[in-house]
Order: C-alpha cells, then structure tokens, then sequence
C-alpha cells in the first residue's frame, strides 16, 4: 500500500508545481505585445498659393507617387495665404507650395520658377530665334514693310512685363546708363519705327500673336499655356537678347515657388511628407513641363525638348528679388512709363524721372 500513498503523493506535488509555474508565467511582468501596424490611409494635404487653377496638375505632377505609396491619400487646396510666413512653417495641416524668401530657400524643397518673361516668336514668320535686338527689328521691320504683319513686335506695357529692361531699379546703385539705353530701345521700336502698338496690355499681346499680326511678342511664362494651346509648333521661345548698345543683359523678375512642409503633425504623415519631398526633389523635375507648363529649376538634359531648353535658359538668366523691391519699383516705374508711351516724355527724360523717383526717399 505504501506504494499507492507515495504516488498519490508524487501526483499533488507535480500538479502543484505545474499550478505555480502557470500562474507565475501569467502573474510575471512582461513586455507587452507590439500593436499591429496600422492599415489605415494617410492623409497628407498640400495648401498651393499658385493659382485656383492649379489643383489639377499639382496633383498630376504628385500622381506617380501615390502609386508608389498606395498607403497615401492627397489632397491639394488653393489658398492665397499659403505664400505668407518666413519660418519655412505651412499654412495648413501638411504641406504647402508658397513664395521661397531667396535662393537657399532653408526648409522647402524648390521646385520652379514662375513669373518671368521670355520672348516668343512664331516659327511660321521666322525660321529662327533672334540672337539680338538687331535682328528682331530687321526680321519685324522687313515684314511690316512687306504688310505680312501690322507690328514687329509686342509687349505688354505692364510693370512686371517691363521691369526686365530696367534691372538696374535692383542694382545698389539705382538706375543708370542701362536704364536710359532701355527707355532709347523701347523710345526707337515705338516712335521710330513704329513696330509696337500703344496702350497694348497683356491679354492684347496674346491676342495679336495669336492671331500671327506680330512675329514676336515678349510674354510671359504663365500666358504660355494659352499660346501653346493656339499654335503648337508654331510656338518658338527664347531669351530675351541682351541690350544692344552695352550688351547689358535684360533680366527678368521671378518668383521661386517651393514646397515647405509643416512643424507639428503625427508621426506617419510627417514620414509621408518627407517622402514626398524627397520625391519631388528627386523625380518631379523631369514631368514639370509636361504636367505644370514651368521649366525645372536644375539643369536640364540635352535630350530636353527646345522649348524646355530656351525656358531653361530664361529661366537661369533672371532674377529673384524681395517682392517688396518688386513692388517698388512697379510703383516708381508706372506714372514715368505713362508718360512716355504718349510722347510727353523723352527716352532721356525718362530716364532722368526714374532716377529721380528711385534716389528720392518716400515721404509718409
């Protein structure tokens, strides 16, 4: 019978132990269990102060990275407030395309320049692009002697369009003897030969190259999507030549745009907007002329297409300047160039009035 005790005995005494490792395994500390990675959309948003009509090929250029990320979801709103601030900080929850404050653009990612002026030619008129100012008046001259056209040339008498004859309103020094040479060449091509028509604003120079009444026409690069759209081949773009007395180069003003993204959001979509600026950095510059109609701020191949090329190359030769000094120099250069456009003023005088309103401080 002995036997039977004990191993009544051995039994209470292994239940009893495989009860207490049990309950000591799930009475034990332990680390707990990692959560399941999360499978829900990210939403990113983009806030672009570029125009109402932008949306669209935003999001176009954005397309082959959602592809990429199928996790993503975007959104992009046109919000005009978007281009205000200086910290690189978006207005709105992501991401927002804005205004860079200079050429290091610190915090965003540039990405195209916008609002400089280049000059157009139509091919079908001229079989090549001028090289100087010479030849645009010989080419536009010959042909409104002939009566092919009514004008040589045409540019709008707005201030953004005309601030690249007066690079020197930017210069430390204010204006000098490019602006009088500037004033002379616009003075020659109005009076003298007679090959720009007067009060002609921007949608009046779409209009009358369009419709082929001028071989050339300075323009610009946000009316080229119009221009495209009418003539297609006929379309030529390039810089606009150098002065041609001093050889001064004319410079545009531009507008850097960049894509900036916000200081404060969850950890997944701040990992989904670094991604995508790195994707724009990296792979955008390549579809921006086919998707947004803007030349790449970087180089572009020599496989690039002729019009990407020449916007390329007017693109390098302007200049980003404060909007402040843009608009001041719009103000300062206004009432002299209604002056001048009517004959009241000289080429000379106007070059002396713009240097006066420049030198001058402003009085409150």
């Amino acid at each position: 019978m002995g036997w039977r005790k004990n191993r009544w005995a051995y039994a209470a005494v292994g239940g009893f132990v495989v009860v207490a490792a049990a309950l000591g395994y799930w009475l034990s500390p332990r680390a707990p269990t990692p959560p399941a990675p999360s499978t829900s959309p990210v939403e990113l948003s983009i806030a672009q102060s570029v125009g109402a009509d932008f949306n669209g090929p935003l999001e176009e250029l954005l397309r082959p990275f959602l592809e990429q990320h199928p996790e993503v979801r975007l959104s992009v709103r046109y919000d005009a407030h978007a281009r205000e601030g200086s910290d690189g900080a978006a207005r709105g929850p992501h991401l927002a395309l804005r205004v860079s404050n200079g050429p290091a653009t610190p915090g965003g990612v540039p990405l195209f320049a916008s609002d400089y002026v280049v000059l157009a030619y139509n091919r079908d008129l001229v079989p090549e692009a001028p090289k100087t100012w010479r030849d645009i008046i010989a080419h536009g001259y010959t042909l409104k002697e002939k009566g092919t056209v009514p004008y040589g040339i045409v540019l709008a008498e707005e201030m953004h369009s005309l601030l690249p004859f007066f690079g020197d309103l930017f210069q430390a020094g204010g204006p000098g003897d490019t602006t009088r040479e500037a004033f002379a060449l616009l003075s020659d091509l109005r009076f003298k030969y007679g090959l720009t028509p007067g009060a002609c604003l921007s949608e009046c120079v779409v209009q009358v190259f369009k419709e082929g009444r001028a071989p050339f026409a300075v323009i610009g690069e946000w009316r080229l999507p119009e221009l495209r759209s009418a003539l297609g081949g006929k379309l030529g773009l390039t810089a606009i030549p150098a002065l041609p007395g001093s050889g001064a180069r004319v410079r545009p003003v531009q507008r850097v745009y960049a894509l900036f993204r916000a200081g404060e959001a969850p950890k997944r979509e701040l990992e989904a907007a670094d991604a995508l600026l790195r994707f724009v950095e990296k792979e955008s510059a390549s579809r921006l002329m086919a998707t947004l109609g803007k030349a790449a701020l970087q180089p572009v191949a020599a496989s690039a297409s002729a019009e990407e090329l020449a916007l390329a190359a007017a693109s390098v030769d302007a200049v980003e300047v404060p909007e402040a000094r843009v608009r001041a120099a719009e103000a300062a250069l206004a009432p002299i160039w209604e002056q001048f456009a009517t004959g009241r003023l000289s080429a000379e005088g106007a070059a002396r009035s713009l240097v006066a309103a420049v030198s001058t401080p402003a009085r409150n």
